[in-house]
């Protein structure tokens, strides 16, 4: 037999708890996060953000990336991955090597390398000191150390973790865009190499 706390006819601890009311109940919180979400769009974000005590994109985005689940990996490891994997779908017989040759440029400007200071090989210089003479091999970086750093940082993603974020973000443009640009901009400031 319920006891009912009012002529309302609600049961006894069903609703009021503690000296807050409704307010505290699990019942009440399930029902405000469920009105926050009901859209299940990005845009009820800033209203969770503002309820929860977070009133700037700056705070939410520290949160975000202090909580991260791929965090340990970083954003930067899974854009290199994302690359190579878009790489070899296209060519299944591609290795990593190849497909990190193929993209050397993208790959150098990911971990902070100008790629106009990236030797291509011994033919490639070749090339370059004959439009050039004031070239010297001393100015460049071997291709070969700069993809066993990008085999390096590859490794460290994990291929669950990194197959979900592909999932969600293979269809993101922003980045390939910023550093197509990069790339463009890097060339077009060194006269050296034509």
């Amino acid at each position: 037999m319920l006891l009912y706390a009012s002529s309302m006819g609600r049961p006894i601890g069903k609703y009021v708890i503690g000296s807050k009311g409704i307010i505290e109940t699990k019942i009440f919180h399930q029902f405000v996060y469920n009105e926050f979400i009901k859209s299940r769009s990005w845009a009820s974000i800033e209203n969770i953000a503002k309820a929860n005590g977070i009133y700037t994109v700056d705070e939410l985005h520290k949160i975000i990336r202090d909580n991260s689940p791929i965090k340990a990996a970083g954003e930067i490891n899974m854009q290199l991955c994302k690359i190579v994997h878009e790489a070899m779908q296209k060519n299944k017989k591609l290795s990593f090597h190849a497909a990190c040759v193929n993209n050397l440029d993208k790959l150098c400007v990911l971990i902070g390398i100008d790629p106009t200071t990236v030797s291509r090989g011994e033919a490639w210089f070749k090339i370059q000191y004959a439009k050039n003479k004031n070239l010297k091999r001393s100015q460049f970086k071997d291709y070969k150390q700069v993809i066993k750093i990008l085999g390096n940082r590859y490794r460290r993603v994990n291929p669950k973790v990194f197959l979900t974020w592909y999932k969600q973000n293979k269809g993101a443009k922003e980045f390939p865009r910023f550093l197509m640009w990069m790339v463009k901009k890097l060339y077009s400031q060194n006269k050296k190499l034509k």
